[in-house]
């Protein structure tokens, strides 16, 4: 005569990722894991021209007297980023967080030096799809930072350590950049902006669950710079200011 078991402890569960915002939701998975999902990275494509053509550091520029002039570094601080949907409603990326004498100085991973010879930048990963309807982006440091500056763990970008740290100044600056103001001669002129500067972009772009996201959007600089007279160096802010948000749009 045969014995018939039941063990109801030995059904055998799968465990997996159910977070269907997750790059590797299971489907098949019946048990939640620990802190297993991964999600999804935004990463930034930046298209960086003058007028009709690529920008580069060995190209003869044009200021507003017509006199020619090169650009040879260029360096940007690009720290906070958002977006928000037609909604209204806001998203970052995954955000860090670091004490800072009486306060939390928050930062997530765009806190990047951008380069003028660079493309593609990863920003931090999404835990929410959504729709982007418009984009924010900062270059500078909005927030106090100084208590940071002697933290061994604050990102190089905004120590004494980094390109932008203007010792003049003896504080980071927004943009850094370096002129030759006559092309037929070796002297060079390094350019600190100090301004804080904020460039809102509409755009159209859906977010898909569980995938990477592509943002792609331009800088014209001949936008920015398009009032500087390149024997002024004062020039270069000034007309940043003016043309700031002008210069960032979608990518076409």
């Amino acid at each position: 005569m045969g014995v018939l078991v039941w063990c109801s402890g030995c059904i055998s569960r799968t465990e997996g990722c159910l977070d269907i915002e997750g790059k590797n939701f299971d489907l098949e998975a019946d048990r939640a894991c620990r802190d297993c999902c991964t999600y999804p990275s935004m990463q930034l494509i930046l298209t960086q021209k003058w007028g009709d053509r690529n920008f580069s550091t060995t190209d003869t520029l044009y200021d507003a007297g017509q006199r020619p002039y090169r650009i040879t570094d260029l360096k940007l601080l690009l720290t906070s980023w958002s977006w928000s949907t037609q909604e209204g409603e806001v998203f970052t990326v995954d955000s860090m967080s670091m004490p800072c004498e009486d306060f939390t100085f928050r930062y997530t991973p765009d806190i990047l030096l951008v380069d003028a010879r660079q493309f593609t930048y990863t920003l931090g990963t999404v835990q929410k799809a959504r729709q982007i309807a418009t984009n924010y982006m900062y270059v500078g440091t909005p927030v106090e930072y100084s208590c940071l500056l002697e933290t061994a763990s604050a990102p190089t970008q905004i120590t004494k350590s980094s390109p932008l740290w203007d010792p003049e100044e003896a504080a980071l600056a927004s943009i850094r950049m370096v002129i030759q103001p006559d092309i037929n001669a070796d002297q060079l002129d390094t350019i600190y902006i100090q301004d804080v500067l904020l460039a809102s972009v509409e755009l159209q772009l859906d977010m898909v669950k569980g995938f990477d996201t592509q943002l792609r959007l331009t800088i014209d600089y001949s936008i920015w710079w398009k009032d500087a007279d390149g024997t002024d160096p004062a020039s270069f802010g000034i007309s940043l200011r003016q043309n700031f948000d002008n210069g960032v749009f979608q990518t076409p």
